[in-house]
């Protein structure tokens, strides 16, 4: 009965113990990658809501000016490439 009592005392201290950090561990793991994607669903969001309006405010001058540059088209086809430029540009970092 002795040896039954320290057999199981053996397994509960030592491979329990084990068994217990490895899934402590492992869930530890998968739950620093779920706050990693949450984070940067955070700062994404943020970043948009912060940037949001000046972009806006920049894309619709550059609607502005092309819609002037197109009323004399010939006469400003670089100016219309190069806004067209920084368009692309903005709309990237969004």
């Amino acid at each position: 009965m002795d040896d039954l009592t320290s057999t199981i005392w053996t397994f509960l201290t030592g491979d329990l113990i084990s068994i217990a950090g490895n899934i402590l561990s492992i869930a530890s793991f998968v739950l620093t990658v779920l706050l990693l994607v949450e984070t940067r669903k955070l700062r994404n969001f943020y970043k948009i809501r912060m940037r949001g309006p000046s972009l806006i405010r920049e894309l619709s001058k550059s609607a502005s000016n092309l819609s002037n540059y197109v009323l004399e088209f010939d006469d400003f086809i670089p100016q219309i490439a190069e806004e067209l430029g920084k368009i692309g540009v903005k709309l990237r970092s969004l």
